[in-house]
């Protein structure tokens, strides 16, 4: 029942978004006209990481760093990307397992916090301060102070993951395509967008 609740819902915005739409791929490649495009989408998908594994989201923003967007998984859990261009791809007679694709553009780390591999860096933003490292968070504070005391995290500071590079592949929750654990491996970021395409009507079959 769950399955087929949230493909329906995907169904029912992508049908409300691009109407019946001819053309099976369409793509953007402006970052404000991409988070208008998937905001509708926010708390309806499943997002199939450039590192492998996957997460519901809640919510799409725009970031403070230029040309980058934010999506919102939790409270206050944020993944950070810089979109080169955003792709959907319709399946004709299956709305609810269309899907989108977004091309990364590659950015570097910051410095600040913690590169994993050289896929993502894991930071802790302090807002108008900056980035630290996510370790920070781990100990619970932000150092000690000149007499010993330990400084305080601001309740408004958030975990980040900056995704340095790769592709985000956007489903419905309870998808074809994400309710098969070989999906999570990553593939998606490897594979071309026709492959890609051929594999996910290949599981509808």
């Amino acid at each position: 029942m769950a399955r087929e609740r949230d493909t329906k819902r995907w169904a029912d915005t992508v049908m409300a978004q691009f109407g019946n739409l001819n053309s099976g791929r369409i793509e953007w490649d402006d970052a404000a006209e991409m988070l208008q495009i998937l905001e509708p989408f926010a708390a309806l998908n499943h997002a199939l990481l450039p590192s492998g594994g996957g997460m519901d989201g809640d919510r799409f923003l725009a970031s403070h760093e230029v040309g980058c967007l934010e999506m919102q998984v939790s409270p206050g859990y944020f993944y950070l990307f810089k979109p080169r261009k955003l792709f959907f791809q319709r399946l004709p007679g299956h709305p609810g397992e269309s899907y989108f694709v977004v091309d990364l553009e590659e950015i570097p780390p910051t410095g600040r916090g913690d590169v994993v591999g050289d896929e993502y860096e894991l930071v802790l933003d302090l807002g108008p301060d900056g980035y630290v490292s996510r370790r920070r968070w781990d100990e619970g504070h932000l150092g000690l102070d000149e007499d010993g005391y330990e400084i305080p995290i601001p309740d408004n500071a958030r975990l980040i993951t900056r995704y340095l590079k790769g592709k985000i592949m956007l489903v419905a929750k309870q998808s074809i395509y994400n309710s098969r654990a070989e999906t999570y491996d990553a593939r998606h970021t490897r594979m071309t967008l026709d492959a890609l395409k051929e594999e996910v009507r290949a599981f509808l079959s």
